[in-house]
Protein backbone atom coordinates (compact mmCIF):
# COMPACT_ATOMS: atom_id res chain seq x y z
CA UNK A 1 0.00 0.00 0.00
CA UNK A 2 1.17 3.73 -0.76
CA UNK A 3 1.68 6.18 2.11
CA UNK A 4 -1.33 8.25 -0.31
CA UNK A 5 -3.59 5.53 -0.41
CA UNK A 6 -3.55 4.75 4.18
CA UNK A 7 -3.67 8.23 4.47
CA UNK A 8 -7.17 8.39 2.13
CA UNK A 9 -8.05 5.50 4.17
CA UNK A 10 -7.40 7.01 7.52
CA UNK A 11 -9.22 10.12 6.51
CA UNK A 12 -12.12 8.40 5.12
CA UNK A 13 -12.77 6.43 9.07
CA UNK A 14 -11.91 9.94 10.39
CA UNK A 15 -8.81 8.61 11.89
CA UNK A 16 -7.04 11.72 11.74
CA UNK A 17 -7.71 14.52 14.07
CA UNK A 18 -6.90 18.15 14.41
CA UNK A 19 -7.20 19.74 17.71
CA UNK A 20 -4.71 20.16 20.81
CA UNK A 21 -3.94 16.17 22.08
CA UNK A 22 -1.41 15.10 24.88
CA UNK A 23 0.49 12.00 23.48
CA UNK A 24 1.48 9.63 26.39
CA UNK A 25 4.80 11.34 26.29
CA UNK A 26 3.47 14.32 28.04
CA UNK A 27 4.13 16.11 24.58
CA UNK A 28 1.03 18.51 23.23
CA UNK A 29 0.52 18.44 19.27
CA UNK A 30 -1.97 19.64 16.88
CA UNK A 31 -3.03 16.50 14.87
CA UNK A 32 -3.76 13.38 16.00
CA UNK A 33 -4.57 9.70 14.68
CA UNK A 34 -7.02 7.74 16.74
CA UNK A 35 -6.35 4.30 16.82
CA UNK A 36 -9.73 3.43 18.00
CA UNK A 37 -10.92 4.72 15.30
CA UNK A 38 -9.04 2.04 12.92
CA UNK A 39 -9.47 -0.95 15.24
CA UNK A 40 -13.13 -0.09 15.07
CA UNK A 41 -13.06 -0.17 11.50
CA UNK A 42 -12.47 -4.31 10.57
CA UNK A 43 -11.68 -3.85 6.90
CA UNK A 44 -8.92 -1.08 7.67
CA UNK A 45 -7.12 -2.73 10.57
CA UNK A 46 -7.51 -5.89 8.33
CA UNK A 47 -5.83 -4.55 5.61
CA UNK A 48 -2.92 -2.46 7.72
CA UNK A 49 -2.33 -5.92 9.72
CA UNK A 50 -2.29 -7.80 6.26
CA UNK A 51 0.14 -5.46 4.99
CA UNK A 52 2.59 -5.49 7.93
CA UNK A 53 2.35 -9.91 7.90
CA UNK A 54 3.00 -10.00 4.17
CA UNK A 55 5.71 -7.65 4.03
CA UNK A 56 7.87 -9.23 7.13
CA UNK A 57 6.70 -12.37 6.30
CA UNK A 58 8.79 -12.25 2.73
CA UNK A 59 11.54 -10.39 4.47
CA UNK A 60 12.53 -12.83 7.60
CA UNK A 61 11.68 -16.01 6.49
CA UNK A 62 13.18 -18.32 4.11
CA UNK A 63 13.31 -22.05 3.15
CA UNK A 64 15.15 -23.14 5.83
CA UNK A 65 12.70 -22.56 8.07
CA UNK A 66 13.93 -18.74 9.58
CA UNK A 67 11.19 -16.73 10.52
CA UNK A 68 9.36 -14.78 13.13
CA UNK A 69 8.44 -16.53 15.94
CA UNK A 70 6.81 -14.08 18.20
CA UNK A 71 5.58 -10.92 17.92
CA UNK A 72 5.42 -8.75 21.21
CA UNK A 73 3.38 -5.86 21.72
CA UNK A 74 3.49 -2.75 24.70
CA UNK A 75 -0.46 -2.61 26.51
CA UNK A 76 -3.13 -1.38 25.25
CA UNK A 77 -2.47 -0.79 21.07
CA UNK A 78 0.64 -2.76 20.50
CA UNK A 79 -1.25 -5.98 21.61
CA UNK A 80 -4.23 -5.98 19.53
CA UNK A 81 -2.00 -5.60 16.26
CA UNK A 82 0.04 -7.95 17.57
CA UNK A 83 -2.54 -10.36 18.01
CA UNK A 84 -3.96 -10.10 14.52
CA UNK A 85 -0.32 -9.90 12.93
CA UNK A 86 0.55 -13.11 14.59
CA UNK A 87 -2.90 -14.57 13.13
CA UNK A 88 -1.68 -13.53 9.30
CA UNK A 89 1.98 -14.57 9.83
CA UNK A 90 0.55 -17.79 11.15
CA UNK A 91 -1.41 -18.06 8.12
CA UNK A 92 1.15 -17.28 5.43
CA UNK A 93 3.83 -19.76 7.76
CA UNK A 94 1.35 -22.68 6.64
CA UNK A 95 -0.07 -22.97 10.10
CA UNK A 96 3.40 -22.71 12.01
CA UNK A 97 2.97 -21.29 15.42
CA UNK A 98 3.55 -17.97 16.39
CA UNK A 99 3.06 -16.71 19.84
CA UNK A 100 1.44 -13.26 20.59
CA UNK A 101 2.91 -11.74 23.42
CA UNK A 102 2.52 -8.27 25.32
CA UNK A 103 3.91 -5.84 27.87
CA UNK A 104 2.43 -4.45 30.80
CA UNK A 105 3.13 -1.54 32.95
CA UNK A 106 4.34 -2.21 35.59
CA UNK A 107 3.52 0.05 39.07
CA UNK A 108 6.45 2.76 38.47
CA UNK A 109 5.05 3.01 34.87
CA UNK A 110 7.60 0.56 32.59
CA UNK A 111 6.90 -1.89 30.24
CA UNK A 112 7.57 -5.16 31.27
CA UNK A 113 7.31 -8.89 30.37
CA UNK A 114 3.94 -10.96 31.83
CA UNK A 115 5.96 -13.25 34.36
CA UNK A 116 4.73 -16.44 32.35
CA UNK A 117 5.59 -14.98 29.06
CA UNK A 118 9.44 -14.71 30.33
CA UNK A 119 10.52 -18.19 30.04
CA UNK A 120 8.50 -18.73 26.34
CA UNK A 121 10.19 -15.56 24.59
CA UNK A 122 14.11 -16.99 25.55
CA UNK A 123 15.78 -17.38 21.88
CA UNK A 124 13.27 -16.83 19.91
CA UNK A 125 12.88 -14.31 16.71
CA UNK A 126 10.51 -11.41 18.07
CA UNK A 127 8.85 -8.54 15.96
CA UNK A 128 8.06 -5.82 18.39
CA UNK A 129 4.82 -3.87 16.50
CA UNK A 130 3.31 -1.17 18.16
CA UNK A 131 0.72 1.48 16.62
CA UNK A 132 1.95 5.08 16.61
CA UNK A 133 5.85 5.75 17.56
CA UNK A 134 6.76 9.53 18.75
CA UNK A 135 9.19 9.72 21.11
CA UNK A 136 10.79 5.89 21.66
CA UNK A 137 10.66 5.39 25.36
CA UNK A 138 7.92 2.83 25.09
CA UNK A 139 9.37 0.98 22.90
CA UNK A 140 12.93 1.54 24.68
CA UNK A 141 11.56 -0.42 27.49
CA UNK A 142 10.21 -3.40 25.42
CA UNK A 143 13.34 -4.47 23.97
CA UNK A 144 15.29 -4.16 27.00
CA UNK A 145 12.66 -6.58 28.42
CA UNK A 146 12.96 -8.97 25.39
CA UNK A 147 17.05 -8.30 25.46
CA UNK A 148 16.70 -9.46 29.61
CA UNK A 149 15.16 -12.77 29.06
CA UNK A 150 17.39 -13.10 25.53
CA UNK A 151 14.59 -12.94 23.02
CA UNK A 152 16.14 -12.32 19.60
CA UNK A 153 14.90 -9.11 18.10
CA UNK A 154 14.34 -8.77 14.63
CA UNK A 155 12.99 -5.67 13.90
CA UNK A 156 9.90 -3.42 14.98
CA UNK A 157 6.64 -2.41 12.68
CA UNK A 158 4.53 1.02 13.50
CA UNK A 159 1.58 1.39 11.56
CA UNK A 160 2.22 5.46 11.68
CA UNK A 161 4.80 7.82 13.11
CA UNK A 162 5.70 11.48 13.48
CA UNK A 163 7.99 12.06 10.09
CA UNK A 164 9.89 14.94 12.30
CA UNK A 165 11.79 12.12 13.75
CA UNK A 166 12.59 9.52 10.91
CA UNK A 167 14.48 6.93 13.11
CA UNK A 168 15.85 4.17 11.66
CA UNK A 169 16.37 2.28 14.88
CA UNK A 170 15.83 2.20 18.72
CA UNK A 171 18.33 0.64 20.34
CA UNK A 172 20.29 -0.89 17.97
CA UNK A 173 17.26 -2.49 16.41
CA UNK A 174 15.75 -1.64 13.04
CA UNK A 175 12.26 -0.38 12.12
CA UNK A 176 11.69 -2.68 9.33
CA UNK A 177 7.98 -1.37 8.58
CA UNK A 178 6.33 2.06 8.76
CA UNK A 179 2.68 2.25 7.19
CA UNK A 180 2.59 6.03 7.41
CA UNK A 181 4.51 8.80 8.13
CA UNK A 182 2.04 11.99 9.35
CA UNK A 183 3.61 15.95 9.80
CA UNK A 184 3.29 15.92 13.19
CA UNK A 185 4.62 18.35 15.09
CA UNK A 186 5.07 17.99 18.93
CA UNK A 187 6.21 20.41 21.60
CA UNK A 188 6.11 20.74 25.12
CA UNK A 189 3.49 22.71 26.78
CA UNK A 190 5.08 26.42 27.96
CA UNK A 191 3.99 26.37 32.14
CA UNK A 192 2.11 29.37 32.43
CA UNK A 193 3.21 32.26 34.49
CA UNK A 194 2.28 33.15 37.75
Amino acid sequence: MKESRIEAILKKCKAILKGHFILASGRHTGDCVDKFKIYENENIFSELCWQIAEELSSRFSDYSGNRIEAVVGPERGGKILARRIASYLQGLYRGQRVLVLSTKKDKKGSQVLVERDKKDIRGKKVLIVDDFLSTDGTLKQVISEIRKVEGIILGIAVVYRSSKKPLREIDGVPIVSVQLELEIEEFLAKKPKI
